[in-house]
Order: C-alpha cells, then sequence, then structure tokens
C-alpha cells in the first residue's frame, strides 16, 4: 500500500479508533466490576433506548452535511454548514429530551419506577449521541481526522480514572453510571464542537442547499441507516422483555462492545477516504482488497483471543458473554457489510454505497 496521505490517515485514525476500542472495553471492565448484572443491564436498557430515538431524528441532514463540506468552495461556507447543522442537532435534541420524558411516563405506567428515574436523570446528559454524530460527520466532510481521533479517545480517557476512583470510594449506581460517563462525553463533544468555529449568518441559503442535498443523497442513508445501526439498539431493547430484569441486555450490550473491532475497519477507511470518494465516479479496487484482508484478519485474531480475555478481563458473573450465543447473536445483529464495486454511477451514488456500508455508526 503506497504510503499516501490518505494511508497515513487511515494508518491515524485506525489507531486512535482501536485505542478508542480498548479504552471502552477497559471503561465496560470498571462498570462492570462495580454494577450488578441486573444494574449494568438497566443503565445499557436506558442507553440503547435513548439511542435510538436519536438515530431516528436526524433524516440524513449531517450526512448530507457532511457531503457538502467534502465539497464546500473555502471555509467560510464550510462553517455555515456546520451553523446549520447545530440548528439540525438543537431541534433534534429538543425532540429527543420530549422522547425521554415519553419514556419516563411509560416506565412509571409499567410500575417500573427506578427505570422511570433513570430516564430522567438521563435527560440534562442526553445530548452525548447527538453530539457524537455531528462530530463524526462534520470531521469526516472536513477531513478532519485528528478531531476524529480525539472523539474517539477523550471521553473515556477521562471518564476510567475519575470513575475508578469515584467508584472505589463511594461506590456505583445505575444512575451514578449514567450522569458521570455520558455527562464527561458531552462535555468534551461539546468542546470540540465548538473548536469547529460554526458560523450563523446567512443560514437561509445554506440550508435549502442542504435540503436539496437531503433529498438525492442524505435520505437515501438515513432509510438504510435504520436497517443497519437502529437495529442494534432494537435487539438491547427487546431483550428486556424476556426477562425479570434488564440482565440480558447488559449482557447482549457487553458482547457488543467486545466485538467492536470486527467493524470498525471499514467505517475507518470510508471515513479516512470520503472526501476523496465525493469526486469519484467509482471507489478504487485497491480499496476493497486491502479492506477485506485486514478485516479478515481482526476476525481471525478476535476468533482466537475472545473467550481467554473474557475469563482474564471480567468478572464471573459476566463471563458468559464469550459463549456463541451472545458473540454470534451480537455481529449478525450488527453485521460488518462491505463496499460494493460499483461503476458507470454518478459521484453521489457511488458515496452513497461506500457510506452506506462503511461509515454508519453511532456509538
Amino acid at each position: 500500500m503506497k504510503f499516501t496521505k490518505q494511508t497515513k490517515q487511515v494508518v491515524i485514525l485506525y489507531a486512535s479508533t482501536l485505542s478508542g476500542v480498548l479504552l471502552g472495553v477497559v471503561a465496560s471492565i470498571i462498570n462492570t466490576r462495580f454494577l450488578s448484572p441486573a444494574d449494568y443491564g438497566d443503565v445499557r436498557y436506558v442507553q440503547n433506548i435513548i439511542n435510538f430515538i436519536a438515530s431516528l431524528l436526524l433524516f440524513g441532514y449531517f450526512l448530507s452535511g457532511s457531503r457538502l463540506l467534502a465539497i464546500s468552495s473555502g471555509e467560510s461556507e464550510s462553517r455555515r454548514i456546520r451553523g446549520c447543522m447545530i440548528v439540525i442537532l438543537g431541534g433534534a435534541l429538543v425532540v429527543l429530551i420530549a422522547g425521554i420524558l415519553i419514556c419516563t411516563g411509560l416506565q412509571f405506567a409499567q410500575g417500573k419506577d427506578h427505570i422511570a428515574h433513570l430516564f430522567l436523570l438521563s435527560v440534562p446528559v442526553c445530548a452525548y449521541p447527538l453530539f457524537l454524530n455531528y462530530v463524526n460527520t462534520t470531521a469526516m466532510g472536513d477531513n478532519h481526522i485528528k478531531r476524529l481521533a480525539a472523539a474517539r479517545l477523550l471521553p473515556n480517557l477521562s471518564y476510567i480514572p475519575i470513575a475508578y476512583l469515584l467508584y472505589s470510594q463511594s461506590g456505583a449506581t445505575s444512575s451514578r453510571m449514567i450522569l458521570l460517563q455520558w455527562g464527561l462525553a458531552s462535555l468534551i463533544l461539546c468542546l470540540i464542537i465548538l473548536s469547529t468555529r460554526p458560523r450563523f449568518k446567512r443560514l437561509s441559503p445554506i440550508f435549502r442547499t442542504l435540503n436539496k442535498e437531503n433529498k438525492s443523497y442524505g435520505l437515501q442513508l438515513y432509510y438504510g441507516s435504520l436497517a443497519m445501526v437502529a437495529t442494534n439498539y432494537i435487539a438491547g431493547i427487546t431483550l428486556s422483555l424476556f426477562g425479570t430484569d434488564n440482565t440480558t441486555v447488559g449482557f447482549f450490550t457487553l458482547a457488543l462492545t467486545i466485538t467492536t473491532p470486527l467493524q470498525m475497519l471499514p467505517a475507518i477507511i470510508g471515513t479516512a477516504y470520503f472526501k476523496q470518494f465525493a469526486t469519484q465516479p467509482r471507489i478504487p479496487h485497491k480499496v476493497f482488497q486491502n479492506t477485506i484482508l485486514l478485516a479478515s484478519a481482526t476476525c481471525i485474531l478476535f476468533i482466537l483471543l475472545i473467550k481467554p480475555l473474557v475469563s482474564f478481563l471480567y468478572s464471573e458473573p459476566y463471563s458468559i458473554v464469550s459463549t456463541p450465543k451472545f458473540t454470534v447473536m451480537s455481529r449478525l445483529m450488527r453485521p460488518m457489510e462491505m463496499p460494493r464495486d460499483v461503476s458507470n454511477t454518478t459521484n453521489s451514488s457511488g458515496v452513497r454505497l461506500f457510506t452506506t456500508a462503511c461509515v454508519m455508526y453511532p456509538r
């Protein structure tokens, strides 16, 4: 592989994302050490529902904004695009809070007061998934890999020492964990958002352009993401219907955390090459070849290491997550799709297929 600018960005992003995944595993070790499976399941159940609602609210506008940033004519226009995206983020946040309050009422009506209280406590920090989506998509469009790396590393890097000291001294509860983990992440992402220097003047023409772009590009990606992204959260939500508590939800979402390396490589390559693909009619063959080889190596390594690693890192009540019952199910519900080589397509169609396969996330 030639060591081009894009190759260097892939290496940087891969290293930071891998480090972020490892930090996420360390954070999950701390969380599971200080919470019982049922309490940990409650945390992840509430977070899954909030993530699910957040994944429904943007209708592809952030992805469209990302492409507009990739083809922007200058920094002034880029800042106004970011400002327009923040306005959309603000509207989505209002709807998200309303959805959380509705969930709170439903939990009270079902007699699950402790879950209802967790939803209420989540309101001050519920912006986290929307903030993360904004940072990911704007950094992808700006081709600002360092901003993406910061978003992947800093939240858990700050959470791990603070959480360990606090939980060791005062103990952990589901509410404390939600407020601390998502609160720190929201604060850090907010600072990263401010560093993008969005501009809020003359947004009307930008919004018209964004709306036109969204009709032909972002909305199609949004429909595709419903099948791939939202499915992750639906599984974590519906599992609570088949038990007396949310223990199984905790096991399933922990298995998702552990299997994250199997799906991160295509997303990394798609992100690093996004700005380049925005002006190309087709995706280079070498991108497929290198992605398949590296992803296959990651999969083989995962199969060899999963069971001993889980036994070593997690306490006995959580050892079940290394069994095929959870690891296979988590991968089936979170597929690692590979892009298809498409020739004779328009630029937007080519990048749409690649982005649908490789860049869909929120964590």
